[in-house]
């Protein structure tokens, strides 16, 4: 097979050259290292020259580099800070063997979102009953109980966050009903019948703000016996006790 080359620049053919200077114009970057070749014996088909193995291997590939090495931890601090890293609960004094990984910034300054949670199944096992009566506020608000009897599960501590974030959205709700009814009251003074309707149109969200507080704590309850750290719904994306 002839060793003739032609190639194609500026859009002309340009040859005949042999490999040797195909390979030195491709080095100059006088032709990019795609331009079209061709030569006798390969039909009519013109192709780029990094596509034939006569000019692809022009230089000589290059050591793959040598790993960083890996810093360990100096032996005078317990923990070695790192981003999303994994704490041994939320705020202080967490310290059963569940893991809580988050990275998220605080909301509002005060506010934080409970960080992802896998319970620990002994943790879980021992303090299952707490954590669900943290949540228990129908009648006696309980979100204080984990800090008391469990005080190192990380469990019965993030449901007592989740009780108490109930426990203050029952409360605020509970101020936003007395001083409408009052509002109501004054209305009534004033106007029996826009009284009445003033009545019944707060006896709807009433009602459904207590199904939904029934709702809120059943499938608190229910992720609790199934041993899993899950918000509450539409209220548990905060975090008020660190």
């Amino acid at each position: 097979m002839s060793s003739e080359w032609y190639y194609a620049h500026n859009n002309e053919q340009k040859g005949p050259v042999n490999e040797a200077e195909i390979k030195e114009l491709i080095a100059t970057k006088v032709i990019p290292p795609d331009a079209l070749v061709w030569k006798e014996g390969m039909g009519g088909e013109w192709l780029p020259a990094n596509k034939i193995p006569d000019f692809t291997m022009r230089t000589p590939p290059k050591p793959a580099a040598a790993p960083a090495p890996v810093a360990s931890a100096p032996l005078s601090s317990p923990v070695t800070p790192l981003a999303g890293s994994e704490l041994s609960g939320i705020g202080s004094g967490y310290s059963s063997g569940s893991k809580i990984v988050t990275d998220d910034p605080p909301l509002y300054g005060f506010l934080y979102k409970p960080a992802a949670l896998t319970p620990d199944p002994q943790d879980v096992e021992k303090n299952k009953i707490i954590a669900a009566l943290a949540i228990c506020t129908i009648c006696v608000p309980l979100f204080w109980l984990p800090l008391v009897a469990a005080k190192d599960s990380t469990f019965a501590k993030y449901y007592a966050n989740q009780g108490l974030t109930l426990t203050v959205a029952g409360l605020a709700f509970g101020v936003l009903m007395f001083i409408v009814q009052i509002v109501v009251g004054i209305i009534a003074q004033i106007s029996p019948t826009l009284g009445l309707l003033g009545s019944c149109i707060v006896f709807v969200p009433v009602i459904g703000i207590s199904i939904t507080a029934v709702y809120i704590w059943v499938m608190g309850i229910i992720a609790v016996l199934n041993g899993k750290a899950k918000p509450l719904p539409f209220i548990g994306d905060y975090v008020l006790l660190k």
